[in-house]
């Protein structure tokens, strides 16, 4: 079964973006498949440091692109997701969570 990590965080500084790159370098050094995901578009920290191996995706509100997010989904259905999240964006990410019915469509895809 499939994972998709986020890390999250309202504030910016308190060490989103180096969670997610532990979690990226630790599943590197073990030979552990995952995706990395960047959503951060003012501070794409993880992007910089994983710029070969790393994905972009689009957490937003913004109901004519909230389908951008959906590449999540699909990529975790292959292999497990660390996904870097920006400050704020947690209501974005909800929507997208409870729009899409991901928690049901997980069990139905095998992804957590």
């Amino acid at each position: 079964m499939a994972t998709i990590h986020l890390i999250d965080g309202e504030k910016g500084g308190v060490g989103k973006s180096f969670v997610a790159r532990t979690m990226i370098q630790y599943c590197l050094d073990r030979e552990k498949p995952m995706i990395a995901v960047e959503t951060d578009r003012s501070n794409p920290d993880v992007a910089g440091v994983y710029k070969e191996i790393c994905q972009y995706a689009v957490l937003t509100e913004d109901e004519k692109q909230a389908d951008k997010a959906d590449r999540i989904f699909e990529m975790a259905i292959e292999k497990p997701v660390i996904v870097s999240l920006p400050s704020q964006v947690h209501r974005a990410m909800k929507a997208w969570i409870d729009r899409n019915q991901l928690l049901s469509l997980g069990s139905e895809y095998g992804v957590r």
